[in-house]
């Protein structure tokens, strides 16, 4: 289980206004809490097990029409996108790398070697085993603690809010409705119930 404390953190505020604008604009636009609505708490947890769910309907699909695994963890949407399994390893990243940013703890590494639905399903619950490991007392005034990101020669620094209003929950959701797509692409029946865990 996530900690109580990363749930709290998890509860963010969005922009009150609904227009696009860049990523500089959306981060800027966080650093003033009282300016924005919160979302509820939440947890990557049910997140994390929809994907397991999505595995044992992937695997189960292969099996009754005769698909080698690997073709379906190698799928993508378009050919420069990601294949499936580098999308549930950037779910992955995504999550522990916020639970370590915001509660200032290291950040482990994990070898992107999974090459099976249950390697990534072990990826998972490590990513899950860690972000469990955090003390709650570390993620105290993370909605202020400033997060810098490296991006090529640039960076961007954001609040901890912010942080988790304009990058890790649109990336976390963007890479997890791509694992949805492809596998639905790819014929496994699969729908908005099963994404959203009802």
């Amino acid at each position: 289980m996530v900690s109580n404390a990363l749930g709290d953190v998890l509860a963010v505020a969005f922009p009150a206004q609904s227009k696009q604008c860049s990523l500089n604009e959306r981060r800027n636009s966080c650093r003033d809490l009282g300016e924005h609505h919160a979302i509820p708490s939440s947890s990557p947890e049910p997140f994390f097990n929809c994907a397991v769910h999505y595995f044992e309907k992937a695997e189960a699909h292969c099996e009754a029409h005769k698909i080698a695994p690997d073709v379906m963890l190698n799928a993508r949407l378009y050919p420069d996108m990601m294949h499936l399994t580098r999308n549930v390893q950037t779910v992955c990243d995504t999550a522990k790398g916020a639970a370590a940013r915001l509660s200032q703890t290291e950040n482990p590494s994990f070898m992107d070697d999974e090459a099976t639905f249950e390697q990534l399903q072990a990826r998972i619950q490590k990513t899950l085993e860690f972000m469990a490991s955090v003390p709650e007392v570390a993620f105290d005034g993370a909605e202020d603690r400033e997060v810098v990101l490296p991006a090529g020669g640039d960076e961007f620094k954001f609040s901890g809010a912010g942080y988790m209003a304009t990058f890790v929950m649109p990336n976390f959701y963007f890479h997890m409705a791509t694992v949805h797509g492809i596998l639905r692409h790819n014929g496994v029946v699969i729908g908005k119930r099963d994404f959203l865990g009802a």
